[in-house]
């Protein structure tokens, strides 16, 4: 049998497994496991390889790191989120900054740490909500949306952790080292078109409609924060 014909009869039989998996069990996670179990135990049918476990440990457990660091990530940002803390960031913030560009650029930075801080920019829309202070900025509903769109994507390409970059360097077996200043530098240029563009003639509300929109924020020092 020849590789073009064996390398199709694999390929098909990935598609099936992950096709009836996805209708069966309804997660796209498992289904590309199963395809991929499918895969090694076709190879290893065609003679592709001899160790069907190591094959089968090395696959699905490649990017486990990765995994640990997301999963760990999201939940120290939601517990510090939880803890209100954010919520008393923000309120000093717009208490202290009356200059609307300022503002704005530091709830960009301020949605773009959760992401960076764990890979995942929808992070940054539920832990921050800073929906209510960019809003309050004179920003449209449509332009609202289009900032806290913007840099959610922004904070999940943002350094030090870049999922996309890490899975690509661990799938090359390079390190993960010396990315923080090219991932940087056009994240800060598209960062500072989006606010001059979507913040460009909007007038923002006054400071007390503001705090008063704002969830309320407990007591906490800044060593607590």
């Amino acid at each position: 049998m020849s590789t073009y014909v064996s390398t199709t009869i694999v390929l098909v039989a990935m598609v099936a497994a992950f096709v009836i998996s996805s209708l069966l069990l309804k997660s796209p996670d498992i289904s590309l496991a199963i395809a991929a179990t499918v895969a090694v135990c076709f190879g290893c049918g065609f003679g592709w390889t001899d160790s069907l476990p190591r094959v089968l440990v090395e696959g699905l457990f490649v990017n486990l790191d990765i995994a640990l660091l997301f999963i760990a990530a999201s939940i120290f940002v939601n517990i510090y989120s939880k803890t209100g803390a954010i919520d008393v960031v923000t309120r000093k913030i717009v208490s202290r900054v009356s200059n609307k560009w300022i503002l704005l650029a530091i709830m960009g930075v301020m949605m773009i740490i959760p992401g960076a801080l764990t890979g995942a920019g929808s992070i940054s829309i539920f832990v921050l909500g800073s929906t209510t202070v960019v809003s309050a900025m004179g920003l449209s509903k449509k332009k609202t949306a289009a900032f806290v769109f913007m840099f959610a994507i922004m904070s999940a390409a943002a350094p030090p952790v870049n999922l996309w970059a890490m899975m690509i360097a661990s799938g090359c077996d390079i390190p993960y080292v010396g990315f923080d200043v090219p991932l940087l530098a056009p994240l800060t240029v598209c960062a500072l078109f989006t606010i001059i563009f979507l913040g460009w003639g909007s007038k923002p509300k006054p400071k007390e409609e503001i705090l008063a929109q704002l969830p309320e924020a407990p007591k906490m020092s800044a060593w607590r924060i």
